[in-house]
Order: C-alpha cells, then structure tokens, then sequence
C-alpha cells in the first residue's frame, strides 16, 4: 500500500517549491520560460534577452521548484490576478481565447475582479521530464547527475503535479476564489488521476498546441484530493505559507513586476 507521506518525503529529498519573492528569483523564472517557450518550444519568438516576459507579469506572482543537489530551478509557474481597479488587465485565456470559454458553464464576466486568476506560463526544463516524448510539452535543462539519477527521476513526474499545488496553494494565500488555466486534455487527464480535477469549460483549441479552457475553485480542489495528495498539498501549502507574507500579496507586488518587466 502506497504511502502518501512517504512519497512527498521521497520528493523532498530532491525537491521544494520556492515562492519568487525577490527580482533574483524572478529572473529565474523569466529564463526558464525563456529556455522552453522560446529556444526549445519555439512557442514564444526567440529574444536577445535570458528573459521571457510579458505584459501579464505586471500583476502575477511566480512560484518556482528548486532542485536541491544543484540548488538551481527544475521548473516554475505563475499566477495572473487582473487587479480590480484595472479593467484593461486581462486574463491570457481572456485577450487569446476568450471565443473558446463556454459561459453556460462558467462566466468570467460573473465574477469580481481581483477575485480570479488564471495559471499560466508552467514550464519544467527538458532535463527534468520522465520520458523523451515530453520533450515537445513544457510540462514534459543543471545536468542531473548520473548516480542519483535513477532515484531522482522517479519524482519527475511530480514536478508538474507540485508546480499546481503550489499556485494553488498561492491561489488560497491570495484569497482567490476562481482560476482558469489553458492545458492540454493528456495533462488535465494525468491531474485527474492525482485527484487535481479541472473542469473543462470550452472546446479544445490550437493554442500553444491543442489546448482547452479549465476551472477550478477550492472547494472543488478540496472535495475532490485524495487521501493520497493531502500530504502532498498540506507539505506544500505550509511550506509556501511560511514564505508569504502581506507585503508579497498579488495585489501589492503590481508595481515591482512592472519594475522587472522593463529590465
């Protein structure tokens, strides 16, 4: 019988989500992106800059998992929180794929802004993901080295599955009520077996490759994470918490992010 605390122990040795609280750290989720939507993915037009940066960066908040052996960044992930008193801000699922959303099944228009946001930019470098096929996905590069490798690639598939536990996590400490994020249906499918359960709320649509529209709020997180994942969540929600305070709130770091968006 499997042992939940066992395996987030397992994945701790090797592993931990780190919550970008400085311009340094940031940068390494800029770079990150940068490696895999533009130089690998070819997703994003390559840059002359390390950084992959958007407008969305003025009003999001970055969480990046750190590899402990090398003490680089195996991976990281966003999330974006239209400020409420910006009615120009927007969602990336809003300004792209706004056709896409079935608002029989969620309006975004019913909610308070600043009460949503939307996961976006996750990315694991290519050295990180279990198998060569995930090589054309970002969730699928320091040199792992060769004789922990075998130990330490039994938790690569757990790089992407930590990466939306922590900006769920990030989500809860924010006090976001609602979050949307474009994923591929193979990806949605592989959380649905960790008990992370998205509801599709639109048609599959080429963006970024073939991509749909999910949903998620808490109490749906909630009621559906099994009894295996609540180590997992509990592990990395203490973990970010202890990381966060007020003055790293998504709404009050807008003005920093503007500061690193322009470098």
């Amino acid at each position: 019988m499997l042992n939940p605390n066992a395996i987030v122990d397992h994945f701790y040795q090797y592993f931990k989500p780190v919550l970008a609280s400085d311009l340094s750290l940031v940068q390494h989720a800029y770079r990150i992106r940068c490696d895999v939507y533009c130089k690998e993915l070819k997703f994003e037009p390559d840059t002359t800059s390390d950084f992959e940066t958007d407008d969305f960066d003025h009003y999001s908040q970055h969480v990046l998992i750190e590899h402990l052996s090398s003490q680089s960044y195996a991976g990281c992930v966003r999330l974006v929180v239209p400020p409420k008193n910006n009615r120009d801000a927007q969602l990336p699922l809003e300004k792209y794929c706004y056709e896409a959303l079935d608002k029989s099944i969620v309006d975004i228009e019913s909610f308070e802004r600043g009460t949503f946001g939307e996961i976006s930019r996750l990315a694991v470098k290519n050295q990180f993901r279990r198998r060569s096929g995930d090589s054309k996905t970002p969730t699928g590069a320091p040199e792992v080295k060769q004789t922990s490798q075998a130990e330490e690639r039994r938790n690569f598939p757990f790089i992407a599955v930590s990466l939306y536990l922590s900006v769920t996590a990030i989500a809860k400490l924010n006090n976001i009520e609602h979050v949307f994020v474009m994923m591929e249906p193979r990806l949605a499918k592989h959380l649905s077996m960790m008990g992370i359960i998205f509801q599709q709320i639109g048609p599959v649509v080429d963006y970024h490759g073939r991509r749909a529209p999910y949903y998620i709020n808490e109490g749906i997180f909630h009621k559906n994470l099994p009894h295996l994942a609540k180590p997992f969540f509990e592990r990395v929600y203490s973990d970010l918490s202890d990381q966060f305070s007020s003055e790293l709130s998504i709404h009050n770091i807008s003005h920093q992010q503007t500061l690193i968006v322009k470098k």
